[in-house]
């Protein structure tokens, strides 16, 4: 997470930077943008097994994400996707779960003012939950998943910062690997900046 947070402020200290050579305008073909997200969700896990209730839980996670500008607007992207979070479900067993989701994105900016994009964003991933303290048990276990998100908001260009809120929602699909794993559906607002070069 130290990581994580480092690269953040690493990413606020370049926007600051002044470039000598003429800076592109966000959004345009050849810009990279570089930065993070703060995310908060709210999650339901539908149950895949008969015997077993839904359950839902919140979860707040740090997400770096890198994108590159194709074309003027449209931006393909990739965010490691390494989350940490403890959550107590209907059984009142408290669990730990590290989430390892690599995703792929693409996206595009519609510029609404010279100063305001509206960025629509899909993404896909293929993750891991590594989990422990179930029912008393010491050991870990791991879910395979497919990860499907969307992603709606606003980015506000500052010097070579952009600033971003919006809302996103995911669906991690596991009954594809194992038929009585919880399918997960997850939404929550999403808070960032980065810096474009």
């Amino acid at each position: 997470m130290k990581k994580i947070i480092f690269g953040l402020l690493m990413a606020a200290m370049l926007s600051s930077y002044s470039f000598a050579q003429e800076q592109r305008p966000y959004a345009a073909k050849g810009v990279w943008e570089l930065g993070g997200n703060i995310e908060f969700y709210g999650t339901r896990y539908f149950s895949g097994n008969p015997e077993y209730d839904d359950s839902s839980s919140l979860y707040f996670n740090l997400a770096p994400q890198f994108d590159y500008f194709v074309i003027d607007g449209l931006h393909i992207g990739f965010a490691p996707g390494l989350s940490i979070n403890s959550d107590i479900d209907d059984i009142d067993d408290i669990a730990t779960s590290v989430y390892l989701v690599p995703t792929a994105s693409l996206g595009y900016s519609f510029r609404l003012a010279e100063k305001l994009f509206l960025d629509v964003k899909g993404s896909y991933g293929f993750g891991a939950r590594i989990y422990d303290n179930y029912f008393e048990e010491d050991d870990l276990d791991t879910d395979l998943y497919m990860n499907f998100g969307l992603t709606i908001g606003f980015k506000v260009p500052v010097s070579n910062a952009v600033f971003n809120f919006g809302v996103r929602q995911n669906f991690q699909y596991e009954t594809w690997n194992e038929k009585y794993y919880d399918d997960v559906y997850q939404a929550g607002l999403v808070f960032g900046v980065s810096a474009y070069l």
